[in-house]
């Protein structure tokens, strides 16, 4: 199996609803790290799985919608609260609606929000 790892960062704000959760009921900010994760069984004719720069290019887009943001306000955390579990099934969904590749079977998104907490959604296309 082959992989593909690409990294952005960004700085959003956020704060949680629906229970006591301290100061993460509080809009406050976090330096993440996204990290995206592609996997395949076959590489292309050039050796590659997928076009890395196509990949970067997609990536910083939609990772760019979020920068500076207070999530919250944000159309897709409008019902669900900006938690990293929720952000990742949300930048999971738009890269992958972004890149095509049949030799593409599974991707990962990755978000730290410092060097101790991560979480992560892993799907299969």
């Amino acid at each position: 199996m082959y992989f593909l790892t690409l990294k952005k960062e960004l700085t959003a704000s956020h704060f949680l609803v629906g229970a006591d959760f301290g100061i993460e009921n509080q809009v406050h900010p976090h330096h993440y790290m996204v990290c995206a994760k592609v996997e395949g069984e076959n590489l292309d004719e050039h050796g590659y799985l997928y076009d890395i720069n196509e990949l970067d290019n997609h990536l910083e887009r939609i990772v760019a919608k979020y920068r500076s943001r207070v999530l919250n306000e944000m159309d897709e955390f409008s019902k669900i609260n900006p938690s990293l579990e929720n952000f990742c099934r949300i930048l999971w969904r738009e890269v992958s609606q972004q890149i095509f590749s049949p030799r593409l079977k599974r991707l990962t998104i990755e978000i730290a929000e410092d060097e101790k907490s991560s979480a992560s959604f892993d799907h299969e296309f």
